[in-house]
């Protein structure tokens, strides 16, 4: 049967009214989120330590380059506990030199990252000078005194003795304690009158524990001083100074050895100084 030509184009506009409600129209895609801005001025921070480990306080944290880089004269020091902190940079390549007195400079090229607004460079600081080493020890013997590097060692309390074979290397100065005995040794080194700063030194002991005290004079006062129970149970470890940028025309080095109780059938001790680190 044929239809009439009106009933055709009715259903045909239906069928393609079904079809177009039947396809789900397109998703709407989400806003673009715009990128976050970039930090307007920049900091770098970070931490000064030595070779021990031990924070550098007063240290001087500054940028190397000269005008034009942005960065020309931004400069801080380390605080209490050897951190710093440069603030107010700008987004540019520098240098960055970290300075203390009795230790060698250290320099570090940065590159900041756009969209960090802070960056970190830690830094550790070598000592300055030569120790004094005892190289110049040819033969075991009493010590009166010693001089190297224009510095004088003096032995002033104790039984202490030049030896070729012991030290960090050898030849170091030591002195020995008999069984079960408390003994002190002290030796004072000196620059004839020169000031001079002291930063480290390595020492010995087969004891337990040894009682060191360690003090920096200048003009008869006491402007250093470090006091500690030390054990190194057969090596010579450092032990570091408190404060390496403070001047001083004397130091001295005492300790006093203490043994083993008796049941521990301990022969004897020997106390032990090697690379006393200092410089004018």
């Amino acid at each position: 049967m044929r239809l009439p030509s009106a009933t055709v184009l009715i259903l045909s506009a239906l069928l393609i009214t079904s079809c177009s409600e039947s396809q789900p129209s397109a998703p709407t895609p989400p806003p673009e989120v715009p990128a976050p801005p970039a930090p307007v001025t920049y900091q770098l921070s970070g931490t000064v330590k030595n070779l021990l480990g031990n924070n550098l306080i007063g240290a001087t944290v500054e940028v190397l380059d000269a005008q034009p880089n942005l960065n020309t004269g931004r400069r801080t020091t380390t605080d209490s506990l050897g951190r710093y902190t440069l603030t107010n940079l700008s987004f540019t390549g520098f240098s960055i030199g970290v300075s203390q007195p009795g230790y060698v400079t250290a320099s570090r090229g940065i590159l900041l990252t756009q969209s960090a607004a802070t960056a970190t460079a830690d830094f550790t600081l070598s000592p300055e000078s030569t120790p004094i080493s005892f190289n110049g020890i040819t033969a075991d013997g009493p010590l009166t005194s010693y001089s190297e590097a224009g510095f004088t060692v003096s032995g002033v309390l104790g039984p202490w003795r030049m030896y070729t074979t012991h030290g960090r290397p050898a030849p170091a100065i030591v002195f020995d304690a008999p069984p079960r005995t408390q003994i002190v040794g002290e030796v004072t080194i000196s620059a004839g009158g020169r000031l001079f700063r002291f930063s480290s030194i390595d020492l010995y002991t087969s004891a337990y524990i040894a009682d060191i005290e360690i003090t920096g004079r200048r003009s008869g006062g006491t402007v250093l001083r470090l006091s500690r129970g030390f054990a190194s149970q057969g090596a010579f470890n450092p032990i570091a100074s408190p404060d390496s940028a403070t001047q001083i025309d004397a130091l001295t080095i005492r300790a006093t050895v203490t043994q083993f109780p008796p049941e521990f059938n301990y022969v004897g001790d020997r106390f032990g100084i090697d690379n006393v680190r200092v410089a004018f």
